[in-house]
This record gives C-alpha cells, sequence and structure tokens, in this order.
C-alpha cells in the first residue's frame, strides 16, 4: 500500500531538532508538536507571497490591511509563546553546571552577560 513518507520524515526530522534544541522529544501525536509543525509549514507556504513582501517595506500601511501577513504574524506569536513556555520551564529547572540542552547554554550566558 502506498504512503507519502514526508509526513514521517517531517515528524523525525523536526523532532531531532526539538530533542537538540529543548533538550526532549515530542510524541508523533503530541497535538503541541503537531501545531508546531503546522504553523512552521504555514510560514513556509506564505513567505514568498508578495504582501510579506510589501510588509517588509511598508508595516504602518500593510498593518491595516487584510492578508497573509496577518496569518504569518499571528504564526510567529504562536511559535514565540511556544518556545516561552518552554525556556520559562527550563529556567525553574536548570542547573548550571550542567547544561541539557541549547536553551540551557543560552540561559547559562544570558546570566554571564547580565
Amino acid at each position: 500500500k502506498p504512503f507519502n513518507p514526508v509526513i514521517f520524515l517531517t515528524h523525525a526530522v523536526s523532532n531531532i531538532i526539538c530533542s537538540i534544541v529543548f533538550g526532549d522529544r515530542f510524541d508523533y501525536e503530541d497535538k503541541k508538536f503537531l501545531n508546531l509543525i503546522k504553523i512552521l509549514n504555514e510560514n513556509e507556504k506564505n513567505q514568498t507571497r508578495i504582501q510579506l513582501q510589501l510588509y517588509n517595506f511598508f508595516p504602518t500601511i500593510m498593518d491595516s490591511l487584510p492578508g497573509p501577513h496577518k496569518t504569518l504574524i499571528k504564526s510567529v506569536d504562536d511559535i514565540d509563546d511556544f518556545i516561552s513556555e518552554i525556556v520559562r520551564a527550563h529556567q525553574k529547572s536548570i542547573d548550571p553546571s550542567c547544561p541539557r540542552d541549547f536553551i540551557d547554554a543560552f540561559i547559562n550566558k544570558m546570566e554571564q552577560v547580565m
């Protein structure tokens, strides 16, 4: 029976990246993980649209107009919320002498700079 391997490969590669960056992998059926992949796929499709290119040059004007740039802005906010939640959890449980992943290393570096 034929199947499309793109979904499985996307999940596998995304999980490897999440494991390195966040220090944890997600279940392939995890709703947050699936939503993250969906948002990233939508962003990839929307990035080539002319409205987004116009937004880069005329953000004030484009803010008042409808279009796919609004979807991308919301998607970026959703990704920011997703990552912020993970960073906050890391901040509560961090051991500066033993970083678990890139987030811990980044938090440690930020503490050194401040």
